[in-house]
């Protein structure tokens, strides 16, 4: 009796169940019309005229701005309003070409549509456009060229260009053509180029804007790999005490960027008084593009004051002779003995005296840095692009050899 009486309450469980989906399916129907049914998703396909693919072209933070639609001939907020009396006509038709292979990826803010239109009924009749860039613009433009060229915000950003055909009769099209495209270049986009390169080994960056710009972590990358930008020293201390910082392009500035281990162990800019930096550290002298220097030879009146200091006669005179950065080695076999001389030439001309006496200056540190990185080449010679990515990883600015 026990079974029996088990199966039976098992059979009235099942039938409840049955009942209460069936008052589920009718009241669904009874209420919309329609029986719910569980679809595959569908595959995205890209944008077609009028068409809004939903999910792929905006994350998952970003809000479709303005549209939430899927076909835009059937949104009556689109109606173009001109200011002046406008009607829809549906024999009018609009599209959009481009040259762009990809876009979901332009790496420009300078994009280029070229518009069509047409009456089917009319194929003669003159056209012209109106269009609409979300979330640029609110409200629809006129262009009576078939070119259209936007420049954009420097940052990625999705766009949805909007676009349809008028003809002189203030008629238009009701299903404009929608394109979506994305954007995705740096906020710094063409303002460090890479100006130049050199036997594989040197690439030359230069700051055309008009702000300061830090560079440390950007990458330089090519089919070699990846080149990270590190930090740099802007005063190399007579002292050792050598302080890393970010690099940093003032406007104007320029970068020369090495595929070599530094002979100093770091990046560096130079400054007035490397010629006398290089008699001890010679191995940077062929990294250097110029040495500048500080003249500093001793005046006639200066010579006059020594001699009257008990200086010798034989020191005047070499002293006389002596250049920018001191004397000829040809010329100590005259003042060889000379312990006083010798001192003051030591004292005159060296490093840390130059740069103690100069560092002030607003012009003693040089424009541009000496940037290393340690590796044998950056790219290949032939058929090769060369791309500057910022922090983040967006395109800066990109070098094609063919």
């Amino acid at each position: 009796m026990n079974k029996k009486a088990q199966i039976e309450d098992i059979l009235l469980f099942f039938a409840l169940v049955i009942i209460i989906f069936s008052a589920f399916i009718y009241y669904f129907y009874f209420k919309t019309g329609k029986v719910p049914v569980l679809k595959p998703r569908k595959e995205i396909k890209p944008a077609e005229k009028s068409v809004i693919p939903p999910g792929i072209f905006f994350p998952k933070k970003e809000k479709v701005p303005f549209l939430n639609i899927k076909k835009v001939s059937e949104a009556s907020v689109f109606k173009i309003n001109l200011g002046t009396t406008t009607k829809p006509n549906k024999n009018l038709e609009t599209s959009i070409k481009h040259k762009y292979k990809n876009l979901n990826n332009l790496e420009t803010n300078e994009v280029e549509f070229e518009l069509e239109g047409k009456n089917l009924k009319n194929p003669n009749e003159k056209i012209h456009f109106a269009y609409l860039l979300i979330p640029i613009e609110n409200n629809w433009k006129v262009l009576k060229s078939n070119k259209l060229k936007i420049i954009l915000p420097k940052k990625p950003q999705i766009y949805i260009l909007l676009v349809s055909s008028l003809n002189e009769k203030n008629e238009y099209d009701p299903s404009p053509y929608a394109l979506i495209f994305s954007v995705n270049v740096s906020k710094y986009f063409n303002d460090i180029k890479i100006t130049s390169l050199q036997n594989r080994n040197i690439i030359r960056i230069k700051n055309f804007s008009q702000n300061t710009i830090n560079i440390t972590n950007w990458k330089i990358v090519s089919s070699l790999g990846n080149f990270v930008i590190p930090q740099g020293v802007e005063f190399v201390e007579p002292s050792g005490n050598y302080i890393k910082k970010d690099i940093i392009l003032n406007p104007g500035e320029e970068a020369k960027i090495i595929a070599s281990s530094s002979p100093l162990g770091f990046s560096f800019k130079i400054n007035k008084c490397f010629a006398y930096f290089l008699k001890s550290k010679p191995s940077i002298k062929k990294f250097l593009d110029n040495i500048p220097n500080i003249c500093d030879k001793f005046s006639k009146e200066e010579l006059l004051e020594l001699r009257k200091g008990k200086y010798s006669l034989n020191c005047i005179l070499v002293l006389e002779k002596a250049g920018c950065t001191g004397i000829q080695e040809k010329d100590y076999t005259l003042i060889k003995n000379d312990i006083s001389c010798l001192n003051l030439i030591n004292a005159r001309f060296n490093y840390q005296s130059c740069y103690e006496k100069n560092k002030n200056n607003i012009d003693f540190i040089q424009k541009n840095w000496h940037i290393f990185i340690p590796t044998n080449f950056f790219y290949y010679p032939r058929y090769e692009e060369i791309r500057l990515l910022d922090e983040n990883g967006l395109l800066v600015n990109k070098y094609i050899i063919y």
